[in-house]
């Protein structure tokens, strides 16, 4: 399991947020550890059911999952039956799973939700590093 933690600066070391990276592909594990690593977080990557739940020890902001879609039914089930996991969000990469229609229903069922690559990584950002919020001012237009 590859676990890497950043120095915080826009957060204290104890509201340090943490991500959850599972993936069966290597390579996706790397762009989408990548990706994220910019940001002050904590990022932990698992590659197999066993490395999830020892991921799943310590509470999770937010957990993105790229997996076989054979396994995903298994992982988001484990997933959710982690203590740490169970209310939290998760984000699917979907371009595995749209093909396999025995999967309809699968993602509500667990609350996770699907996003193609690109938006995974948007979005799983936008979740680690809000935007600032603007103040809205009343006025005559």
């Amino acid at each position: 399991m590859i676990k890497t933690h950043l120095e915080p600066s826009r957060v204290t070391a104890n509201d340090k947020l943490r991500v959850l990276v599972i993936s069966d592909s290597g390579e996706s594990l790397r762009r989408i550890h990548a990706e994220l690593a910019g940001n002050e977080i904590e990022i932990t990557c698992a590659s197999s059911p066993e490395e999830m739940c020892r991921g799943c020890c310590g509470w999770q902001d937010l957990v993105a999952v790229d997996v076989d879609p054979k396994r995903l039914a298994e992982i988001l089930m484990a997933l959710r039956q982690c203590a740490g996991c169970t209310k939290i969000s998760v984000l699917v990469e979907a371009g595995r799973i749209f093909d396999d229609p025995s999967l309809a229903g699968l993602l509500p069922t667990y609350r996770a939700m699907p996003c193609s690559g690109s938006d995974l990584i948007t979005l799983a950002q936008g979740c680690v590093n809000p935007p600032a919020v603007k103040q809205r001012t009343r006025g005559i237009l």
